[in-house]
């Protein structure tokens, strides 16, 4: 019998595409220049930026996914074009997510969905509760076609020197959720990830960000209290 060779491992990191997202600075530069221009375009910009949500997720959003009094969003909806047919479907992970949101992001798009209701009613038209967030419609009858975000992003992103692409977006939440020290389950939620191991493997290289944060939680805590024992004069329990 001929003695076979013990297979080589691949190399860690072999083929895996590190992404490459925009700087804070860049981030900022872009939704000013965005806001100035097109505050709807803006408005999406600032929903990748901030809920990682991805383009489709975004073209798909509907009015009644917002939930401005618990601070949510429920991404519930895929919407894309292939071979020239609009196909609204469910995302990656199923049944879509819900997230938290931000008080600013509320405001945000409870102003743009106010705004929408005030025009229509201003001619004697309604908008559904389950209008397109974003649409070229009035009243949010047809969700944007892809190409609405990804042409005009490329333009404002060479004005600013932002190299990656539309993607990169949802790249930056993750990046600077793991940069802040947030658990690595908790980014893998938001993303809508099915499992935190399809994260790590494209998020490994800012892990230890986090794990230095975690290291000095503890300490700090029972220096703290170490401090605060010694002025008191208090004895230990």
């Amino acid at each position: 019998m001929t003695a076979t060779s013990p297979r080589t491992p691949p190399s860690p990191g072999v083929g895996k595409r590190e992404p490459d997202p925009p700087t804070p600075e860049q981030a900022a530069r872009l939704l000013n220049l965005a806001f100035e221009e097109d505050e709807e375009f803006a408005l999406s910009l600032w929903l990748a930026f901030t809920a990682g949500g991805r383009r489709g997720e975004l073209h798909g959003l509907r009015e009644n996914r917002f939930d401005f009094e618990a601070q949510e969003v429920r991404f519930a909806r895929n919407y894309i074009v292939k071979n020239g047919k609009r196909i609204d479907k469910s995302p990656k992970d199923g049944e879509g997510r819900r997230m938290s949101i931000d008080p600013l992001t509320c405001e945000l798009f409870r102003e743009k969905f106010r705004r929408r209701r005030d025009t229509m009613s201003g001619l004697g038209l309604t908008v559904p509760d389950d209008a397109y967030a974003f649409s070229p419609h009035p009243a949010g009858a047809d969700a944007w076609n892809p190409d609405t975000m990804t042409h005009p992003y490329r333009r404002y992103a060479d004005q600013i020197g932002i190299r990656s692409s539309l993607k990169e977006l949802r790249h930056y939440s993750a990046t600077r959720l793991l940069h802040a020290g947030v658990d690595l389950n908790t980014v893998s939620a938001r993303l809508g990830h099915a499992e935190g191991s399809t994260t790590l493997r494209f998020y490994a290289q800012f892990t230890p960000l986090a794990d230095r944060h975690a290291a000095g939680v503890i300490p700090a805590q029972l220096e703290t209290l170490r401090r605060k024992q010694r002025l008191t004069g208090l004895p230990p329990h």
